[in-house]
């Protein structure tokens, strides 16, 4: 047990100043944590509507998935082009020279 509640008594006096300063540091820190609670919310909003750095991490967001799913169906179509031509060289070989 080496909490500092432990190592004074209930009835000293400095268990009692302790105790006043706890408090003080729990209600500072309450009142700190709801400052930062309001900066965090005008971080995100202005005035009731979104702030431009939301906008912007949502659009950056947005542009992410759009290049990925490009990226897929790209990457379908050289993949089957490829496979075409292997194909066609392929029957070409087999078959003696190209149509």
């Amino acid at each position: 047990m080496n909490s500092p509640e432990a190592a004074i008594p209930d009835r000293t006096p400095e268990a009692s100043v302790w105790r006043v300063k706890f408090e003080e540091i729990l209600r500072s820190h309450s009142a700190l944590m709801e400052k930062m609670d309001a900066i965090e919310k005008r971080l995100f909003r202005d005035n009731g509507t979104l702030s431009i750095q939301t906008r912007i991490e949502r659009h950056e967001q947005i542009l992410k998935v759009l290049l990925w799913a490009t990226s897929i169906v790209v990457g379908s179509v050289l993949t089957s082009g490829v496979l075409g031509l292997i194909l066609v060289f392929k029957a070409a070989l087999t078959h003696g020279g190209l149509p």
